[in-house]
């Protein structure tokens, strides 16, 4: 044995030297480590596969989730408008009412260049925001006897400007989700809403007055007399618009949630379904053609849209009925079921929406 094992060890360099000797079998049997070029190339392609599957679903999720708490805001806004005209004896606020409101004598006559916006705060958790607009001493001519409160005022003063009055704080409840210009501001004054309410029910469209009047609204609930869950109370409406609607000159952009009502401004109040005997930029109250009782326009990319309209956003515009429930409109709707949905009292039915 130990001759054999000799001439085995002699017979072959290095056999028996403890240098290494390369099977072949052992070389076979080795792991290979990484991926080759093809293998990773279908890897890359399949994950590229998933996410062109999977990113269609994540952003119609992600929609779903701003129209949800869009939803939200609008409800949140019409509980608060329920509650609010339960302390003013039924009464809804008016759309704007100013110094000039002369002969008004509704329950909120001591509110100096209010929109109902600011007027329903304290009813939706936003009461400092409301109490900043306070006036407490005599200022730009409006006495403290005449005037309780003010967006625009600041340090007590009424008809002031700047970022501690009311009008330039950024609401949440009026930033629409699906809406990123519904959380910009107008001039670095005016904080913009995602919402707007229907004029039918905040203004006073049938009364054949001069100037201002018909936006001093007096409407009592029980006026809804095509019933409260079939009467728009807010629809989304697009923050900023790049314009255009029966007159150019007149449009500011869009919507602000205490606009004033200047010349200038009329477009850009927190209002749809504007009309009026004599608000002549977009018909009479009793025109079925007017164009503030179309249907919501559909979201444009570049921006342009028609102020006094509503907006859809995917193709649908959330909407709060004035019974406080929550709607999801098509911009498809029939023209003349949205209209009778503004209308507070046409006595036609309203279905199919």
């Amino acid at each position: 044995m130990k001759s054999k094992l000799y001439e085995e060890c002699s017979g072959s360099v290095g056999r028996c030297s403890g240098q290494s000797v390369h099977h072949p079998m052992r070389q076979k049997n080795r792991r290979r480590v990484g991926f080759t070029l093809i293998e990773l190339l279908v890897v890359i392609a399949i994950i590229g596969v998933l996410v062109g599957l999977l990113l269609p679903a994540v952003q119609q999720a992600r929609a779903a989730a701003r129209r949800s708490a869009s939803r939200n805001n609008t409800k949140q806004m019409a509980l608060g408008f329920a509650n609010l005209i339960e302390t003013r004896r039924g009464y809804y606020p008016p759309a704007f009412i100013d110094e000039f409101a002369v002969g008004y004598d509704g329950p909120y006559q001591k509110l100096l260049d209010a929109s109902p916006f600011y007027v329903v705060l304290p009813f939706i958790e936003q009461a400092e925001v409301y109490e900043s607009g306070a006036i407490t001493t005599d200022g730009a001519g409006f006495l403290t006897a005449d005037w309780d409160y003010s967006p625009y005022a600041r340090n007590g003063l009424a008809a002031q400007w700047g970022q501690v009055s009311p009008m330039y704080q950024q609401i949440s409840t009026y930033i629409n989700p699906s809406d990123p210009t519904s959380a910009t501001r107008f001039w670095n004054t005016y904080a913009a809403s995602g919402y707007a309410g229907n004029f039918q029910v905040f203004g006073y469209p049938e009364l054949n007055a001069a100037g201002w009047a018909p936006l001093y609204g007096r409407r009592n609930l029980r006026e809804l007399t095509d019933g409260t869950s079939k009467t728009i109370l807010v629809a989304e409406k697009r923050g900023k618009v790049n314009a255009v609607g029966t007159n150019a000159a007149d449009d500011e952009g869009g919507t602000g949630w205490n606009m004033d009502l200047s010349s200038a401004h009329y477009k850009s109040h927190p209002m749809i379904g504007f009309t009026g005997e004599r608000l002549t930029y977009y018909g009479g109250w009793n025109n079925s053609g007017c164009t503030a009782l179309l249907p919501p326009l559909d979201d444009p990319a570049d921006g342009t849209g028609v102020p006094e309209r509503a907006t859809a956003f995917g193709g649908v515009c959330g909407v709060a009925l004035a019974d406080a429930s929550v709607r999801s409109i098509s911009s498809s709707i029939d023209p003349t079921v949205w209209r009778n949905l503004l209308l507070i009292s046409d006595g036609n039915a309203v279905t199919g929406y």
